[in-house]
């Protein structure tokens, strides 16, 4: 057992310096997105404070509180994985502490009992020792025996020195881990906060919306030539694919087979229809070009259909969303997002997470807003869904 001590105390040390070392890459990583996340907010921040009350810019006012709603909700998240991998580590500090203490604790036990062993036998007068030996390799063999134990026990001491200044270490990581994981959950608590401060600030001012006939018909006027906007962009997406606007019939492509038999992007009820209805805020009529699906802030969203990711932004009217170019000139959108798990240019698989369900925005549900599209032609969503 003597002997096998040491070769084990390394190794645990190596598993052990391993374990911290992936976990610091990781809480590395996460604050640095944090970082990332914390100077677009406060820049956001900076922007809407700007505006101050200005009646002039009231929509705007609006717009830039819904940005900050989403990125709030986005650092908050953050904050969150943040704290939970501050919590891991401190976890796995705090046990490699216990560790290092038995550890410590076993060593000294170990020299202890080889400095009883050497005062109680020849330890004392080693050069007796080989002189009443019954033969010169008998002698031979007590002394090399003897120095082999001397260098075990320095080897022991050299541990023993280690363990007391890993220790040290360990307890000074995880007093600043500690220390850091309070600040992350003080910020927690203050951008929850907030974001109930932006909310209501949004309420507000969509509800004096509602009371400003001017104010409506600016609104409408906003949400029409967002709506325009992203027709531009499949417009411009539609004209950059090879053959340009030429779509031969639906019925002749491979992405028609698959109707009926797309997954849902999320798992819900359907909240609003594809086609005419009454807007619930301004009580006028619009047309959705797609349908919207109810389901919890936070829920994944899935792409339908194997494709490209072929455009990621922001409007007013669908928050964050994404495009997804399916081939011969199909198209699917995702909105309302309050993250988005891809990027431009990047292939996705059927089924694969694009996004998650977002904030409830100005209609008081959170859902996602789906679209079906090829070329101009506008599908109904549940034509084609499984």
């Amino acid at each position: 057992m003597k002997y096998f001590f040491m070769p084990l105390f390394v190794v645990w040390i190596f598993q052990s310096s391993l374990a911290l070392a992936e976990d610091q890459t990781e809480l590395g990583k996460a604050q640095e997105e944090l970082s990332k996340i914390r100077q677009e907010l406060e820049s956001k921040r900076a922007d809407l404070d700007s505006l101050g009350k200005n009646e002039k810019v009231v929509l705007q006012r609006v717009r830039s509180i819904e940005e900050n709603v989403d990125l709030t909700n986005a650092f908050i998240r953050k904050l969150e994985s943040t704290s939970n991998l501050l919590f891991n580590k401190t976890t796995l500090l705090s046990a490699e502490i216990d560790s290092s203490s038995r550890v410590l604790e076993m060593s000294r036990q170990v020299l202890d009992r080889h400095l009883e062993d050497a005062y109680k036998k020849r330890r004392g007068r080693p050069q007796l020792a080989y002189l009443l030996a019954g033969s010169l390799p008998e002698a031979l063999r007590e002394f090399h025996l003897s120095r082999a134990v001397i260098q075990y026990e320095n080897r022991l001491i050299e541990s023993i020195k280690e363990l007391l200044e890993r220790i040290k270490v360990q307890r000074t990581f995880l007093m600043n881990d500690r220390v850091e994981l309070d600040k992350v959950k003080g910020e927690q608590s203050r951008e929850r906060m907030a974001l109930v401060r932006e909310k209501e600030s949004r309420t507000k001012l969509l509800s004096r919306i509602r009371r400003d006939r001017r104010l409506q018909k600016e609104s409408i006027a906003q949400l029409e030539k967002e709506a325009r906007e992203l027709e531009r962009v499949l417009d411009e997406l539609q004209a950059r694919r090879p053959g340009g606007e030429e779509l031969a019939p639906d019925e002749r492509t491979a992405f028609y087979r698959l109707k009926k038999r797309l997954p849902w992007p999320v798992k819900g009820n359907i909240a609003v229809s594809y086609g005419e209805r009454v807007h619930p805020i301004y009580k006028t009529k619009t047309f959705n070009p797609g349908i919207d699906i109810s389901g919890r802030y936070g829920t994944e969203v899935r792409s339908t259909a194997d494709g490209r990711v072929a455009y990621i932004s922001y409007l007013r009217g669908y928050g964050n969303f994404i495009i997804i170019d399916h081939g011969e000139g199909f198209y699917s959108l995702y909105a309302r997002l309050s993250e988005i798990g891809a990027e431009v240019d990047q292939q996705v698989l059927k089924g694969e997470v694009i996004g998650k369900v977002g904030d409830a925005g100005e209609e008081g549900k959170s859902s996602l807003h789906f679209e079906l599209r090829r070329g101009k032609k506008q599908f109904n969503p549940l034509e084609w869904l499984e």
